[in-house]
């Protein structure tokens, strides 16, 4: 019983946010989304919107872009990529953040796993923004795969020798 009470309590939850979320927006028609549910589907499908750590480096060093880094600030503090601009999930939908989200320059969503960052570029994109990707994994794909190349790469501890060379022995 206590199930269904939760359940039926964090459904109606979920609804006044997305109320919020619209009423912020001055947008209370559904039908004035820019893609059809289809058409929507088939943006995701082809995950041209994805990108991989390494394509995000290349694409760095080609073009300007706007990293925006949709996490908690205290997450922000914590480790963040370089430049990247702190704007909370939450507020994406602000009117004061309308004329940085028309900007022709590309913005890359940033998040601690790349799901929320999918969810905002989904919604900004309906709601009719272009120039957006998102880094694909998040930050957690990120560091396992640029922060630990570059921690393999530091010379600081070859003073250190393992006592037993492990792969020596499994080959015997």
């Amino acid at each position: 019983m206590q199930k269904k009470y939760l359940f039926g309590f964090g459904g109606v939850m979920v609804f006044i946010a997305l109320v919020l979320i619209a009423i912020s927006f001055d947008h209370l028609d559904p039908y004035s989304f820019r893609y059809s549910s289809n058409e929507m589907l088939e943006k995701m499908d082809d995950q041209t919107h994805l990108l991989s750590p390494q394509e995000f480096i290349d694409l760095r060093t080609q073009q300007d872009l706007i990293i925006v880094d949709l996490r908690d600030p205290k997450l922000f503090a914590a480790f963040s990529l370089d430049s990247a601009k702190n704007i909370a999930a939450e507020r994406v939908l602000d009117k004061s953040l309308k004329p940085f989200f028309q900007t022709e320059t590309t913005k890359v969503l940033v998040d601690q796993d790349g799901l929320q960052a999918n969810q905002i570029w989904v919604l900004l994109t309906q709601f009719g923004y272009e120039n957006l990707m998102v880094l694909e994994g998040g930050i957690k794909n990120w560091q396992e795969k640029v922060e630990v190349t570059t921690l393999d790469k530091f010379t600081g501890f070859k003073d250190e020798k393992p006592q037993v060379d492990f792969a020596e022995v499994m080959k015997k």
